[in-house]
């Protein structure tokens, strides 16, 4: 099974090992410290800033940055599974058991290169500020089992 002394994966303190946690946190962040683009039902912001912003949550030793352009993440038979998760999130039917969809996204021309902006949904501000608070507290101690 497993090497015998190693102690199991845990993401660093304040980072994420899916990019689905650390785009809910990342739109978060920008919905907190940033100037973002005023919508018809709330904040937006540009595909190319919330992928970086991702990026900038993941932990590096995870290997699930998103390495892609916006355009390419755009092509439909683009199969990255990092850039699949922040697509479930936007789908009502995938997370209907959690109360989702947790973020919207948007065509908005003009408003950036790719002209996709991505808004935080109340279910996903909720989630994210839960997850943010459990990443502050860093991993968990392992438990009996």
């Amino acid at each position: 099974a497993g090497s015998k002394g190693k102690k199991p994966y845990h993401p660093k303190k304040d980072k994420f090992s899916c990019v689905a946690s650390a785009a809910l946190v990342a739109l978060l962040d920008m919905e907190e410290s940033s100037e973002p683009m005023n919508s018809t039902n709330g904040n937006s912001f540009p595909m190319e800033d919330l992928i970086q912003n991702i990026n900038r949550l993941i932990d590096t030793r995870s290997n699930a940055s998103l390495n892609q352009t916006a355009e390419q993440y755009m092509d439909p038979d683009n199969l990255d599974p990092g850039w699949g998760q922040v697509k479930k999130l936007c789908a009502t039917n995938a997370n209907t058991d959690l109360d989702g969809p947790f973020i919207k996204e948007r065509k908005k021309k003009g408003a950036c290169p790719s002209g996709v902006v991505f808004e935080l949904l109340e279910a996903g501000r909720e989630m994210a500020k839960k997850l943010r608070d459990l990443a502050k507290k860093g991993p968990a101690e392992p438990g009996p089992l």
